[in-house]
C-alpha cells in the first residue's frame, strides 16, 4: 500500500508540478510569517523581524530546490525542459534542423545496415540440422574437359 502512495505522490509531483510549486512557496511564506510573527511578539520592528525571518529561515531558493529534489520528479521535469528548449531551438533555425535529420538518418541507415549483415553473417543458417550440410565437388578436373 506505500508503494501505491509513493507512486500516486511521484505522478501528482510530476503532473501538477505547478500546483505543487505554489503549495511550496505559500508553505514556505507561510513558515516566514510565523517566524516574523514571533519576532514582532518579541519586540521587533516589522521590517527587521521579516529580514530576521527570512536570515533564520536560509536561502529559500535552495530549500525549494531541495524540496523538488525529494519528490523524485526533477530528472523527468529537467528532461521535458531540454526538450522543450531543443524543439525551439531546431524550429527557429531550419537549415540546422535539416542537417540535423539528414545527419541522424544517414547514421540510423548505416548501422541498420552494418547490424543486419553481421546478424546474416554470424546466426546459424535457416536449417534444421546445418551440421550435416555438406558440399559437393569435381575431384577430377581433366576428366570433363
Amino acid at each position: 500500500m506505500e508503494v501505491l502512495h509513493r507512486i500516486k505522490n511521484w505522478l501528482a509531483a510530476l503532473f501538477r508540478h505547478t500546483r505543487k510549486n505554489s503549495d511550496l512557496e505559500e508553505e514556505i511564506e507561510a513558515h516566514i510569517a510565523m517566524r516574523t510573527e514571533m519576532n514582532i511578539k518579541a519586540g521587533m520592528q516589522s521590517e527587521v523581524a521579516r529580514k530576521k525571518a527570512m536570515k533564520g529561515f536560509g536561502n529559500v531558493e535552495n530549500l525549494k530546490e531541495d524540496c523538488r529534489d525529494s519528490w523524485g520528479t526533477r530528472v523527468v521535469t529537467d528532461l521535458i525542459r531540454d526538450l522543450n528548449y531543443s524543439i525551439r531551438l531546431l524550429w527557429k533555425s531550419k537549415s540546422f534542423t535539416a542537417a540535423v535529420v539528414l545527419t541522424l538518418a544517414i547514421c540510423l541507415a548505416g548501422n541498420t545496415i552494418v547490424f543486419t549483415i553481421l546478424d546474416a553473417l554470424l546466426s546459424p543458417p535457416p536449417i534444421p540440422q546445418p551440421e550435416r550440410v555438406v558440399q559437393v565437388y569435381d575431384v577430377y578436373p581433366g576428366i570433363w574437359g
